[in-house]
């Protein structure tokens, strides 16, 4: 067990990634109809770190009574689905905590996914 909920163990660090080895990432091809596809892209994460939150009050910016972190987790899914339509794909969903349901237009423009804050 941690020693409190804020305690993180060497391994939630996950494996190095780099030009040699790259995390797996799983599709699910799901045909619609004859024109249109989704295509599901799924990634595990071994290790969710929580949220830095104020517990005290925020002003102007500033928080006051300090921080605490919350939410760490093991074991965490995260999918985004890519809608192709006539060989083009027209929309992208993301799935991610507190932002679920974010559906972009796909038309006339390439979008890089980074699942991860840090490097």
């Amino acid at each position: 067990p941690l020693a409190k909920p804020s305690a993180t163990l060497p391994f939630f660090r996950g494996e190095p990634i780099g030009r040699t080895y790259q995390p797996p990432v799983y599709a699910v091809v799901k045909r619609i109809n004859p024109n249109v596809t989704d295509i599901f892209y799924w990634m595990f994460f071994p290790y969710n770190r929580g949220k830095n939150v104020c517990i005290g009050f925020s002003m102007l910016g500033t928080c006051i009574g300090g921080y605490s972190t919350f939410g760490h987790h093991v074991g965490d899914w995260e999918h985004t689905t890519v809608r192709v339509q006539d060989g083009k794909a027209t929309s992208i969903y993301i799935s991610a905590h507190g932002i679920d349901s974010i559906y972009f237009s796909a038309v006339n423009f390439e979008r890089i996914i980074f699942s991860s804050t840090h490097t």
